[in-house]
């Protein structure tokens, strides 16, 4: 016996949900994004022709000799960021989850959960903005269910463990770049039962070429699946992206990143962080260390230890407003050796004095090795600020830094120690983003110092309406 189709009722009229919406978008996922796919502005989406050949190919096209075949059981769809994968990827969800298989297991993935969930807040909001598609499901935490019992949508990350055993009709892959192993693509293979099943990959290009992501765009270039979909946009093919907005993002990205997210092209994981022409730029032959506080400016030190084979450096700067940069103030320096380690009270003297002449807003530090100086610094009330080395925490050092220094909002005197770091760090691209860190037989205890102290410079860069008193 059919199942008795849903009914609600909307502006008093009766719409009927069941077997004719499955009838009309079963085989037609085009007409379904621009019948019920409603975007925030409560508006009906309008694909765009590129968008229509990506989901004519993927799900339209059928095997010769097999009209209730599809053609292709894997697809990866490479176009750069802000092109709209998300909303595609969402939209794709839905209508499998609701027209296309009888009984369908889908599943949206990615290398953490807090990735994942962006597509799985895109469909559920998607989902209650049409309320003839929410009046066929129930949303849970990470997961929907159709309200007839014989489906769902599932959020899942790189926990690869829990995905064996799985039979999916169609599993959505986001930025497949970031996976840290094939594990969760290996489990989330395709069951032979499932005659239109589909993995399908949305992403921009990586950085690691021992990557899964890396082996799919191979096998797209190659065409050596054949029933594999490859679409790859090195320029942005939605409409809405403009040159202004790819200038501005040009402005705040290292190069790279830039090729990779904005291009979609792959870029090597190891590059040299910093152009040397644009170290030179900032420096201000004319500047001299400071030694002592402007009542207008707030200053910070950042203090990276390093007792042995490292240096110890403290780095002081402040942000000129007028100016619209970092200015470097002093740089102090100590190395210490496997025999005879930096000695901590020598660091605190140094910085208690240094405190006394410029009155530091911040003394940032990173705990490791410094648990003991931290405590005596704060028992003396001065104002210290512990740095967890997270991977957000270092990509937000490095993408200020490398922002300053882009941009020309880095002044800083003729150090030779420092221009030479600064000139030869590389930037090496992570999942998180990317790190700073030095060649073989090179240093970066410069620039990481130079990095805490900036990074916190500019996050208070206002002026001081009146100058600030602080006691010692």
């Amino acid at each position: 016996m059919p199942q008795k189709p849903y009914k609600i009722f909307d502006d008093a009229s009766e719409r009927v949900i069941g077997d004719e919406l499955v009838e009309k978008y079963r085989n037609n996922i085009i007409d379904f994004f621009e019948g019920e796919y409603i975007l925030e502005d409560n508006k009906n989406i309008k694909l765009e022709p590129w968008q229509k050949k990506i989901l004519r190919s993927v799900f339209m096209k059928k095997m010769r000799g097999h009209p209730d075949v599809r053609q292709n059981r894997l697809a990866l769809v490479m176009i750069p960021k802000k092109n709209g994968k998300s909303t595609l990827a969402s939209g794709i969800g839905i209508w499998a989850l609701l027209f296309d298989d009888d009984y369908p297991e889908v599943y949206i993935c990615s290398g953490d959960l807090d990735q994942s969930r962006i597509i799985f807040r895109m469909v559920t909001n998607a989902i209650r903005r049409n309320q003839a598609l929410f009046n066929l499901v129930n949303i849970k935490n990470d997961f929907i269910e159709r309200k007839d019992g014989k489906g769902f949508l599932r959020a899942m990350s790189a926990d690869a463990p829990t995905a064996h055993g799985v039979n999916p009709t169609l599993v959505i892959f986001d930025e497949l770049w970031n996976a840290k192993s094939e594990d969760l693509f290996s489990a989330m293979t395709l069951g032979p039962t499932k005659k239109n099943g589909l993995q399908l990959v949305i992403s921009y290009a990586g950085y690691d070429k021992d990557s899964v992501l890396y082996r799919l765009y191979k096998m797209g270039k190659t065409e050596s699946n054949k029933r594999m979909f490859f679409y790859h946009a090195t320029e942005n093919p939605a409409s809405w992206v403009k040159q202004s907005y790819l200038d501005d993002q040009k402005a705040v990205l290292h190069p790279s990143e830039y090729i990779r997210m904005h291009e979609c092209r792959w870029v090597d994981s190891h590059n040299q962080f910093l152009d040397s022409t644009e170290v030179d730029r900032c420096v201000d032959e004319d500047l001299l260390p400071s030694q002592k506080r402007d009542s207008s400016f707030l200053y910070f030190v950042g203090l990276d230890i390093g007792l042995k084979n490292d240096k110890t450096v403290a780095t002081v700067c402040h942000y000129d407003y007028k100016l619209n940069a970092v200015v470097l103030d002093e740089v102090a320096s100590w190395q210490g050796t496997k025999n005879n380690p930096v000695d901590l009270q020598t660091i605190q003297d140094y910085l208690l004095d240094a405190h006394s002449r410029y009155f530091f807003r911040n003394i940032i530090v990173d705990p490791w090795q410094a648990m003991q100086l931290i405590q005596n610094l704060k028992a003396k009330c001065l104002p210290v600020e512990e740095f967890s080395f997270s991977g957000q925490n270092i990509n937000r050092l490095a993408q200020n830094l490398f922002f300053i220094i882009h941009n020309r909002r880095l002044k800083i005197y003729n150090h030779k120690e420092l221009i030479k770091e600064l000139k030869t760090v590389q930037a090496i691209q992570t999942t998180y983003g990317y790190r700073i860190d030095h060649k073989s037989g090179k240093h970066d205890d410069f620039v990481i110092s130079l990095g805490l102290a900036s990074l916190y410079a500019v996050q208070n860069q206002k002026p001081l309406a009146t100058p600030e008193v602080f006691l010692l």
